[in-house]
């Protein structure tokens, strides 16, 4: 073997040692692990977009099939920032329930059990759940995160994390390590019949439309499991930035009938600004 010949040897293997330290060192940048803090920061990122909060108040139509027993229920569900949400539900000629909380004080009424406060518990659920932003704010409202594994879902890597929440049982959240969108959770709802667990599944993602809405994507369709139901929910409408009283989400007074409530409570709530979808 000639110098020359020597020295072209020697360049190659050395280029090709730095080739492969290079391989090797993105290999490894890709396979480290997120943290659990990333990982809600990437799917807070993923959900919520930049520009969420232009997104101050909002009214979703939502149906909801009772699987099992082949009925079905029509939900309107209105939240306002930065903490207040109202939710009705009605099977016609059947039930009506209507739950709200205000900021302060959480309440429920039906035709069953009529008007009541929460307390405990489940003022603690209703305040949680009524996050306006959500996840995008997760560091205010989540007291730990934590990793607990790395998983695969219908050949999808996914995250597993547990989310402590102040007053609350810890909730699961399993997470999209691709679109770092969330797959499904699981978490215990207190209710008069006592503590339930609730499964869910986000199956369908839909990023939303119109200037109030930014960048905001959610699930369109989502499939719940409760205490021996399973429920299939879908939005039909999404309006964004509309125009709604306080008074809504405000505990009606026990002597008031239903027709006053009904006047009191206005689900409308006011005209829309921005629909999301149809």
């Amino acid at each position: 073997m000639n110098r020359h010949s020597g020295v072209v040897k020697g360049m190659v293997g050395s280029a090709l040692a730095i080739v492969m330290a290079g391989g090797l060192l993105l290999r490894a940048q890709e396979t480290k692990s997120l943290t659990a803090e990333e990982i809600m920061d990437r799917s807070a990122k993923a959900q919520w977009g930049d520009k969420y909060k232009g997104l101050t108040s909002y009214r979703y139509e939502l149906e909801v099939n009772f699987v099992a027993q082949g009925m079905k229920a029509t939900v309107v569900a209105t939240g306002k920032a930065p903490n207040k949400s109202h939710t009705v539900l009605e099977i016609p000629n059947m039930i009506k329930q209507e739950q709200a909380y205000d900021g302060q004080v959480a309440w429920a009424r039906d035709s069953m059990q009529g008007l009541r406060e929460k307390e405990d518990t489940e003022l603690a659920e209703a305040k949680h759940d009524a996050w306006f932003y959500s996840d995008a704010e997760w560091r205010d409202h989540y007291k730990k995160v934590t990793l607990k594994r790395e998983d695969m879902v219908d050949d999808r890597k996914v995250y597993v994390l547990e989310l402590e929440i102040e007053g609350l049982e810890p909730r699961t959240h399993t997470i999209d390590a691709e679109t770092f969108l969330p797959v499904s959770s699981t978490s215990t709802s207190e209710s008069p019949q006592g503590t339930i667990e609730v499964e869910t599944e986000y199956l369908e993602y839909k990023a939303l439309e119109g200037e109030a809405w930014g960048k905001i994507t959610m699930p369109w369709k989502v499939r719940q499991s409760a205490g021996g139901q399973v429920l299939d929910v879908q939005i039909k409408k999404a309006e964004g930035n509309v125009e709604v009283s306080d008074s809504l989400f405000s505990m009606p007074k026990e002597e008031e009938d239903e027709g006053d409530d009904e006047d009191m409570n206005d689900e409308d709530g006011g005209k829309k600004k921005e629909e999301g979808g149809k």
